[in-house]
């Protein structure tokens, strides 16, 4: 670890940010406003080009930033780095990490910043003690090359997935505190990821009609979407052995639990949240729309295998995962009567 003249850790090392989509470039652009060297990887070569020639552009309600940074190909990189944030999707994920760990330092920690049980993977490749997840309420949008939304502030939490054989935290915590400076941790981050996935799985069905994701919550007619679907989650990340961590902004017990009145305060909490958001419509709606494979199947595939398992039923989330299927493939469309299908699944 190098330190410069006001003791920032690895402030003379770069950051390695693989993966330079919606996620990867609002916090490679925040560590280079910073002054921190980043070196962004990307097959995007458009995008990459906008990154070299200055114009990376950040926007929204949040910041509006442009910077630009060295930027190359995954072939192209050089060096051994002793932090990488991994932020592709999660079916990348095998791919990037076979071809990033001869980058990582002996020492080095990969950061996995992606939806899901991603860690996981990524603590495959390199090994426990080399990784830290983070999770992530982080709405940004990659809107073509050089052009991110960032659409409202961020609410970021980390932690090793073994806190006893995980990596050091504090050098980690340094670079994302140019970020943002009231970062969380946790001492089981696997609970918070698993708060994510029952929000994730939230918006996943917001798409099966406009993706307006404070509609879809704001509808009482919905409501029993919403609540199975958290008490689904929340069942399986308790029989994980990692129980879902309420968060102020989102209260995923509270959503799937049999009282009306918590069920409202969650709701309440998270459309807080969304208003004045740049960003109001689902990714996954999103996804749909401009012809992309949303990632929420394969985000919960393991999820459904450990629901088999443990013999929990989690019929309507299984059921919005088939009908994003659908929808990817073009054999239905978002709008209210796919909605209707996912509402009678909940009834």
């Amino acid at each position: 670890m190098t330190e410069n003249e006001h003791g920032r850790p690895w402030a003379g090392a770069p950051v390695l940010v693989w993966g330079a989509g919606a996620i990867g470039a609002t916090l490679g652009a925040h560590f280079v406003r910073a002054g921190r060297q980043v070196l962004f990887v990307d097959v995007n070569d458009a995008h990459l080009a906008a990154i070299r020639a200055g114009q990376l552009k950040i926007g929204g309600p949040v910041v509006q930033i442009q910077i630009g940074a060295p930027a190359v190909r995954p072939e192209a990189v050089d060096g051994i780095f002793p932090l990488i944030l991994l932020a592709v999707r999660l079916p990348q994920t095998d791919a990037a990490m076979t071809e990033l760990l001869p980058h990582l330092a002996p020492d080095g920690t990969v950061v996995s910043c992606q939806n899901g049980l991603g860690a996981l993977d990524v603590a495959r490749h390199a090994g426990i003690g080399r990784t830290i997840a983070a999770s992530f309420f982080l709405p940004a949008d990659f809107n073509g090359p050089g052009d991110v939304t960032y659409g409202a502030r961020a609410s970021l939490t980390l932690g090793a997935l073994d806190p006893e054989r995980g990596p050091p935290l504090d050098p980690v915590l340094a670079v994302f505190r140019d970020f943002d400076p009231d970062i969380h941790v946790s001492d089981d981050i696997l609970g918070v990821v698993w708060t994510k996935m029952a929000y994730g799985a939230l918006l996943g069905a917001a798409a099966m009609d406009d993706g307006l994701t404070a509609k879809f919550l704001s509808d009482p007619r919905l409501r029993p979407i919403a609540v199975a679907i958290a008490r689904e989650v929340t069942d399986v990340a308790r029989a994980s052995g990692h129980p879902a961590q309420d968060a102020p902004w989102f209260a995923p017990n509270d959503l799937g639990s049999d009282d009306p009145l918590r069920q409202q305060a969650c709701v309440d909490a998270v459309l807080a949240r969304l208003k004045g958001s740049a960003k109001q419509h689902s990714g996954y709606y999103t996804q749909i729309i401009q012809g992309h494979a949303p990632e929420l199947p394969v985000q919960f595939e393991p999820m459904l295998a450990l629901a088999q398992r443990q013999g929990i039923s989690v019929p309507v989330t299984r059921t919005m995962l088939a009908l994003m299927d659908d929808l990817s493939a073009g054999r239905l469309s978002p709008e209210p009567a796919t909605m209707e299908r996912l509402l009678s699944a909940a009834r």
